[in-house]
């Protein structure tokens, strides 16, 4: 990224943007991966563990990316502001990072094949993105229910209190809703292996 853009444009958004988005995609299939191995594991495997270090490692991915972000931009930009609301774009990338695994996490555990939710880590939020994005009376809506919109707010130069808001709305729609759908799965099955 740090070499298509001419340097006098490059900023610590514009590069930590690219570098988390793509993360993003990965982390999910990650969580997938972790998840997935409740439906495997005995019946003593406890979900909240799990969901944690889930959200640990995306937090860390969150970490790992604003930093090379960091260092990228030291090293190639000319920009006269180059840092400008770098700290809340950092605090972003977390945050994106953690409602990717959450994806990740919820599939996995209402699908039980990390292939599939890892898949549909990619299809069903994009699917919706272009959903609403396709018609015209809910475009509004992106921001509020869709990661991809939330991501590209969260790591813009300008943020507000209703981004904020938007990041919590999707987490709690993606992250608190397929993860609760997921863990109720879950249980079911395991009551029912008893």
């Amino acid at each position: 990224m740090s070499a298509t853009v001419p340097p006098a444009e490059l900023t610590y958004a514009t590069l930590a943007e690219a570098v988390q988005s793509l993360m993003s995609v990965t982390v999910p299939f990650l969580s997938a991966l972790l998840a997935a191995d409740l439906w495997k594991t005995a019946r003593t495997a406890r979900l909240l563990p799990t969901l944690l270090a889930s959200a640990l490692m995306a937090a860390a991915v969150g970490i790992f990316g604003s930093l090379v972000s960091a260092v990228a931009l030291a090293v190639a930009s000319a920009h006269a502001d180059p840092w400008q609301n770098a700290g809340t774009v950092a605090v972003g990338g977390v945050l994106v990072q953690i409602v990717a695994q959450s994806v990740g996490t919820g599939l996995a555990l209402l699908l039980r094949s990390p292939l599939i939710a890892s898949i549909g880590t990619i299809v069903l939020p994009m699917g919706l993105w272009w959903l609403l994005g396709s018609i015209e009376p809910l475009q509004p809506a992106r921001p509020w229910l869709t990661p991809y919109a939330v991501v590209q707010s969260l790591l813009s130069e300008q943020t507000s209190p209703v981004i904020w808001a938007q990041w919590l709305v999707v987490l709690l729609v993606w992250g608190g809703g397929l993860n609760t759908l997921g863990a109720l799965s879950l249980k079911r099955s395991r009551d029912a292996r008893s």
